[in-house]
């Protein structure tokens, strides 16, 4: 574990250095960069020379998904770079041998979740129950009846969250206009 306090040290000491804060289009091109020179591009080579799922690293790649913190300390740690050096270093002497096809429980040490795993067929249900409420309740009222938190039923459910949302704005209005 001392590899992974080493790597989000070197995050924390490099930031105020930093002209701008990588984004998304940076992973990309850092990961494509890092692909050309180690598998000559070929990114689902990549992914299972390191263990990963091909079709996530192909992902990511291609921008539609960001690893999540864990998940960006995983790769780093399996393609034996750092977060910093992956974003804004070179990647000279890397090659195919260097690569690990496994990590030390990164994930498993930073994701503790306090809730647990969300029932979606259950929380689809009772949002469908809280739209069909006269005044439906907030967001982050119904994650705590489901014991999850908001971001995780908007990210699963976008389309009754903003129905929820929305007849929750109408009802607010329609209250303002009758005063």
């Amino acid at each position: 574990m001392e590899w992974m306090y080493e790597a989000v040290g070197e995050m924390i000491t490099s930031a105020p250095q930093l002209e701008r804060l990588p984004d998304g289009a940076d992973f990309v091109e850092a990961l494509h960069r890092f692909a050309a020179q180690v598998v000559k591009g070929n990114l689902a080579e990549l992914g299972l020379r390191i263990g990963m799922k091909p079709h996530t690293v192909r992902q990511w790649a291609r921008g539609r998904y960001r690893p999540r913190f864990d998940s960006l300390l995983d790769l780093c740690y399996r393609i034996n770079t750092t977060p910093v050096k992956l974003l804004y270093g070179s990647f000279s002497g890397h090659s195919v041998s260097m690569l690990r096809s496994s990590s030390p429980d990164i994930k498993r040490r930073i994701r503790k979740s306090k809730h647990p795993k969300l029932d979606k067929t259950q929380a689809e249900k009772m949002l469908k129950k809280f739209l069909g409420w006269k005044r439906p309740c907030a967001i982050s009222k119904a994650a705590e009846k489901l014991n999850c938190i908001a971001d995780t039923l908007r990210y699963h459910f976008p389309e009754l969250c903003r129905e929820i949302a929305k007849k929750r704005r109408e009802r607010r209005e329609a209250l303002k206009a009758a005063k």
